[in-house]
């Protein structure tokens, strides 16, 4: 099973609070500061505003020293405000979620045969001459961006310490593996084979952007809306549009419309959500039309197996679906469309997702 480890020399969790602990001390001064700034910057201009109305009661002296105040109090805020600014780009993440949600593409790419693992904090390859290998390691610079259930993250690491001798990290086949398991990875950059000088050990890095990636259980706080059903509405439209269009591509003449298969989705609702022991449970329901362009296929066939592929698939605001049934009919309603043999989908489907 997968682990998230420490490093032996420091512990990357304490060293992540300290970091957090001084940036929200540095904040609560810079807010503290940028209040005192305000107040000598207004009394400074009042004794100005005052003297060019023709007040002489406010001394020079008094002016010359609110000024010096508002000149001490800007300079003390623009300070403030440089040290939280270093002190965000010190921030340890320990959002690791990307990464952990990645773990079985990467075994899968590998074969099993190596055991991944995740860490807090960036990792020093020099660090890795004292460790055992094979053993690959994931790393995640910045936080976890969570979208109802769909996690990204714009930089994962790979690393993979290896014998010289074995493969080097099969970045294609981690692709493929992503996408199998219904993820949207991106390698930036290959970095095969630094030699760390100690048994033939040697390093593949790989740099991945994670553009979508769900856990095995989505953590959706919110609750599921229609709204949320219509996008899965959409997402599975365009499916069953792909299954059924014209196979051929012929390019389109300006001016003129080329036939081919297209659709809309009717309606989505959701239907019932409870919640239970913290995962909550939401039934829903979808009316898609299809009007199909292939000929020489099962239509209806086609495109209840397109449905049935979105058991298991995850809709963001909805959690993963566990259980889908579909219904595909002849459209009653031709006004829709310019075939008779146009397609009405009705779904029915329970997603599943955590709430914390």
């Amino acid at each position: 099973m997968a682990s998230t480890k420490t490093s032996k020399t420091t512990d990357p969790l304490a060293a992540a609070k300290a970091a957090a602990d001084a940036l929200a001390k540095a904040e609560l001064a810079l807010s503290d500061l940028s209040q005192k700034a305000e107040a000598a910057t207004e009394k400074a201009d009042e004794i100005s505003s005052s003297w060019a109305a023709g007040d002489e009661t406010v001394s020079a002296v008094e002016g010359l020293h609110a000024d010096a105040e508002a000149r001490r109090a800007n300079m003390l805020l623009e300070a403030s405000q440089r040290r939280v600014t270093a002190l965000q780009r010190r921030q340890i993440n320990t959002d690791l979620r990307a990464a952990v949600a990645l773990i079985p593409a990467v075994e899968k790419a590998l074969k099993g045969r190596v055991q991944a693992e995740t860490r807090i904090g960036k990792l020093q390859v020099g660090e890795l001459i004292s460790e055992a290998s094979p053993k690959v390691i994931l790393t995640q610079s910045e936080p976890t961006i969570d979208t109802l259930g769909i996690l990204s993250a714009k930089d994962i690491t790979i690393t993979f310490l290896r014998d010289e001798l074995l493969s080097r990290f099969p970045a294609d086949d981690f692709e493929t593996a992503a996408r199998e398991l219904g993820h949207s990875v991106e390698v930036k950059a290959r970095h095969l084979g630094n030699g760390l000088g100690k048994d033939g050990q040697t390093v593949d890095v790989i740099n991945v952007q994670v553009h979508a990636v769900t856990e095995a259980r989505p953590v959706i706080a919110t609750d599921p809306t229609d709204s949320d059903t219509m996008v899965w509405a959409n997402r599975v439209m365009n499916d069953l549009v792909s299954a059924v269009r014209r196979e051929d591509s012929p390019m389109r003449v300006s001016g003129s419309k080329i036939n081919d298969a297209s659709g809309r989705s009717m309606s989505g609702k959701v239907l019932s959500s409870t919640v239970k022991a913290g995962v909550r449970s939401t039934t829903v329901e979808a009316t898609i039309n299809v009007n199909p362009y292939r000929s020489g296929i099962n239509v209806d066939q086609v495109l209840n197996a397109v449905a049935a592929r979105q058991d298991g698939a995850v809709a963001a605001g909805l959690g993963r679906c566990v259980e889908v049934s579909s219904q595909v009919r002849l459209a009653s309603d031709h006004a829709y469309g310019a075939w008779n043999d146009s397609r009405t989908v009705k779904l029915a489907a329970t997603f599943e997702a955590a709430t914390e």
